[in-house]
């Protein structure tokens, strides 16, 4: 029999959110009885992009090269205004379908604009600075003419702000509809609607239940266009997240400091100047560069007051990591020289969230992944998972080639 496989990532779905999940319908007619893991440790910083690039690839930050959600913002900035396809640093699922000739889908997954191996692609693409429409946006990303055609299908005003439930259902529409028409062997989906209730509204509210509740929704309706289809026992089905969200109570510019300290430069119109060391947020974390790394005067410096902010205990750092501490500790590399972790409730950026993340694994809610299919086992319950060992589980499903990675299939739940 042919094996297909679908993955629907539900961004910031948490163990906890797993007791009202098991009591919707569609999970129950679905889901039940298959295999689980309640806590998934993911990767730092536990932010959406870098966990997606290691949902895909089997990999480490250090490794894949996704290190924030966005390019940075030094003199060492990457000139596109998003990550795209070409920024993985390694291959990841879609090419190893692609190489096996097998029908790819991606809706909304990240790293996916421009890439080559996706045949049916909606992509997360840049918002319309440059004039352009979403669908035009889409074009540009690769997107064929197929796929087009199912977009402005459903096309609606969801499309022009991207705001949770409408866009989130306008992706399972495109969706259900690639499965009817194309009957994909590898479909993965990426709806944000938990991920987007939680920093507005809170980690745990009646909001984030109606979260949970479309989530239920989607996972019918994907196995509906399964079942039109006719491949629906085929499907090897997948949900997973990739972090959870922490609480804040205060916000701390990191920025600032440095320049209290003449890290940084500012001229008469408040705009940076110059800078010695310069600090990029990752939510609850974030990268310190210095302008001259070989300069080890200037690196000293920056270490004695990295080191006087934590240990003064009022800036919401809780501890700072050299280059090679992190990458010994959580295999997070790039041309940054110290990584600051939060207490857990200080946020290093703007906006007006009362959750994020971007901190250590370890702490608060912890992801999931429960899967069903022909391949996979009947009633099996693992406390603990690795968020790299998912992409060689999908590998070794559709008996793919994905060779460079450090995770591994997890067998304990194959058949």
């Amino acid at each position: 029999m042919k094996q297909r496989l679908i993955v629907l990532s539900a961004d910031s779905m948490v163990y906890e959110d797993l007791e009202y999940l098991k009591k919707l319908p569609n999970y129950n007619k679905y889901l039940a009885g298959g295999a689980e893991i309640k806590k998934v440790r993911t990767i730092y910083p536990s932010l959406t992009i870098p966990a997606h690039a290691s949902i895909s690839t089997g990999n480490y930050p250090g490794r894949h090269g996704i290190i924030s959600n966005s390019p940075l913002v030094t003199e060492k900035s990457d000139p596109n205004l998003m990550h795209y396809y070409s920024s993985l640093k390694c291959q990841d699922i879609f090419d190893a379908a692609k190489k096996k000739s097998l029908v790819t889908s991606g809706i909304s997954w990240p790293l996916t604009g421009k890439h080559p191996s996706i045949d049916y692609l909606l992509s997360t693409c840049r918002d319309h600075s440059l004039g352009e429409t979403f669908i035009e946006a889409q074009k540009i990303n690769g997107s064929c003419d197929a796929m087009i055609k199912i977009m402005e299908k459903y096309a609606n005003e969801s499309l022009v702000d991207k705001k949770s439930p409408g866009f989130d259902d306008f992706k399972i529409n495109c969706a259900c509809d690639v499965i009817r028409q194309f009957k994909p062997e590898l479909l993965m989906i990426h709806p944000l609607n938990i991920d987007n209730y939680r920093h507005h509204y809170g980690l745990f509210n009646d909001m984030v239940t109606r979260g949970i509740e479309e989530t239920d929704d989607y996972i019918g309706r994907i196995f509906r266009a399964a079942e039109e289809a006719g491949i629906d026992k085929e499907i090897n089905f997948f949900l997973v997240s990739d972090h959870g969200q922490l609480e804040i109570k205060r916000r701390v510019n990191i920025n600032v400091l440095l320049a209290e300290r003449g890290l940084i430069r500012i001229n008469a119109e408040s705009k940076v100047s110059d800078w010695d060391a310069y600090f990029f947020s990752t939510g609850l974390s974030g990268l310190v560069f210095i302008k001259d790394p070989l300069d080890k005067k200037l690196y000293g410096k920056v270490n004695d007051v990295l080191r006087e902010l934590c240990e003064a205990e009022v800036y919401g750092i809780e501890r700072v990591f050299s280059k090679e501490e992190i990458f010994k500790n959580e295999h997070l590399s790039g041309d940054f020289s110290f990584v600051i972790e939060s207490d857990g409730f200080t946020a290093f950026s703007g906006g007006i969230s009362k959750t994020t993340h971007g901190h250590l694994p370890e702490k608060g809610p912890q992801p999931i992944l429960i899967a069903t299919g022909p391949l996979i086992k009947e009633n099996v319950l693992l406390e603990r998972g690795l968020i790299v060992d998912e992409a060689p589980t999908f590998a070794k499903i559709l008996g793919l080639e994905l060779p460079d990675t450090v995770g591994i299939a997890i067998d304990e739940i194959l058949k």
